[in-house]
């Protein structure tokens, strides 16, 4: 099992690597794992595909860290996945992308998601969003989704590095949605 990352390319390339997973699996389906990071603008968690391949039958699972960035809007602007067992490399990005400011911490200490990976969430503008997008996702209401991402979204794919812009997500879910049973 090796990681699948969507490659670089931009939305083209994005829609047709979304397009090839879900017309080569039956049964595909996600799974949150873990919270690794989390703070009012970001999310670091650990997340799971898993499924069917349609030639052989054969059941796969995938597991990868995703970072979302939120903007103070609420909106997604930025996404960039990770293999799983590149957890540091995952917290440092995170941490990296959502400085605080110098009077908000000492210059030297690591971030909380570095040193404690506990699971308790609070309500803030990253969950909320998750929440929203699980929600338009499961009613398959792609109509729903581009108002949840920033104007200059950006998806980071670490496995690949590949990235893909606000139009190669939206892409990605219309095709998503064209798949008979998802």
């Amino acid at each position: 099992h090796r990681s699948i990352g969507f490659g670089s390319g931009g939305s083209d390339t994005l829609l047709r690597s979304v397009r090839a997973l879900l017309e080569l699996t039956e049964d595909f389906a996600m799974r949150l794992d873990d919270v690794l990071g989390l703070r009012s603008n970001a999310l670091l968690i650990r997340w799971t595909n898993f499924g069917t391949e349609r030639a052989g039958g054969g059941a796969f699972e995938r597991s990868f860290l995703r970072l979302d960035v939120y903007g103070v809007d609420g909106l997604m602007t930025h996404w960039e996945q990770f293999n799983a067992e590149r957890e540091d490399e995952a917290l440092a990005r995170f941490d990296e992308l959502t400085v605080e400011p110098a009077t908000a911490r000492i210059a030297t200490a690591p971030s909380r998601a570095a040193t404690k990976r506990e699971r308790r969430v609070r309500a803030n503008a990253a969950t909320t969003h998750a929440a929203r997008l699980d929600a338009a996702v499961t009613a398959q209401d792609v109509d729903a989704i581009p108002a949840l991402l920033a104007d200059d979204y950006e998806v980071v794919d670490h496995t690949t590095g590949g990235t893909w812009n606000r139009e190669g997500e939206l892409s990605s879910y219309r095709a998503l949605k064209a798949v008979q049973d998802p």
